[in-house]
């Protein structure tokens, strides 16, 4: 049963999303609670004004964050992902902030996940633990069955046996069986059939993914036609998998980036000059740490194949 107070936070995120504050808005609201006389829903709106803005200020963010994941980790504004560098004073302060959130919401698997996306970068077998709580208390949520699918494929990425594409493949099918389940599950199900070469899997999966834009991070029309390319090339086609790398620079990236596989394979293929055109595009758009770019570029034009990988590698 979802306590009334619960409901009523819910619902005031819900609407913050579907009515953002103005920049004035936002400048008055932080007056407010600058005097100590705003309310939770003010945060909310405050932050969601600060999060997206053009030029991030972690500094007048993080004070709102913190209230935000210890009142009500189980919102989606309380995930983290990719706005507060590991290592820093306002990661310890927001890492705090989990510590205690996680004590008096140890069960709810909207926390759970959303403490396993800030956790990510630092702390792998923290976050993993968080996300098999998440799926032994909500094993039917979708939801929470992608985040588990998502974990697997980044755990791919960064090199441990432990974690399986086709235990990927398994959970993102299983969160597609609901009719409700989020549409970028498409891309996590696709990749991990193709990184489990299931080929027809994938095909099924990439294609339906690249018809349906979603936003970040999981990049659905992006990861639909790289996999998509895979599958050409592996085919022979390499005239095919260079359009569809070109087509897939189209898709929004969200912060873990762009997927370099096929990129990878192209260059091998002696495909050079299209990965070049594909990371300048990636790089025009890609709103993540846009330097490594370059370093990409470098490495194609150098063949040093070794520093072509995944941002999260």
């Amino acid at each position: 049963m979802v306590s009334i107070e619960r409901a009523q936070i819910e619902s005031a995120w819900r609407d913050v999303l579907l009515s953002p504050p103005s920049p004035e808005q936002a400048d008055a609201i932080e007056r407010r609670l600058s005097g100590a006389i705003g309310t939770l829903t003010d945060r909310l709106r405050l932050y969601y004004h600060l999060a997206t803005s053009v030029k991030l200020e972690i500094s007048r963010l993080i004070p709102h964050l913190v209230v935000i994941v210890e009142a009500a980790p189980f919102l989606d504004a309380s995930n983290s992902l990719g706005l507060v560098t590991p290592g820093t004073p306002e990661h310890r302060l927001v890492a705090e902030a989990w510590r205690k959130a996680l004590s008096e919401w140890p069960e709810d698997p909207s926390a759970l996940v959303n403490a396993s996306d800030f956790f990510l970068d630092n702390d792998f077998e923290q976050a993993s633990r968080l996300v098999q709580g998440a799926v032994r208390y909500a094993p039917n949520d979708p939801t929470v069955l992608l985040r588990a699918a998502a974990l697997e494929l980044y755990g791919l990425d960064l090199g441990r046996p432990e974690c399986a594409a086709r235990a990927a493949l398994k959970f993102a099918e299983r969160a597609l069986e609901n009719p409700a389940a989020p549409r970028y599950g498409y891309a996590l199900a696709a990749t991990a059939a193709y990184e489990s070469s299931q080929d027809a899997q994938a095909q099924i999966h990439a294609l339906e993914a690249s018809r349906t834009d979603c936003f970040n991070p999981f990049d659905n029309i992006h990861r639909g036609m790289t996999v998509l390319g895979g599958l050409a090339l592996s085919s022979g086609n390499v005239a095919r998998a260079t359009e569809l790398l070109d087509r897939s620079a189209r898709g929004r990236l969200g912060y873990r980036g762009p997927s370099l596989r096929l990129a990878r394979q192209l260059v091998v293929a002696g495909a050079e000059r299209p990965v070049l055109a594909y990371l300048g595009a990636v790089k025009d758009q890609w709103d993540g740490p846009r330097e490594k770019c370059d370093e990409w570029m470098d490495a194609v034009r150098t063949h040093d194949l070794g520093r072509l990988r995944n941002p999260g590698q």
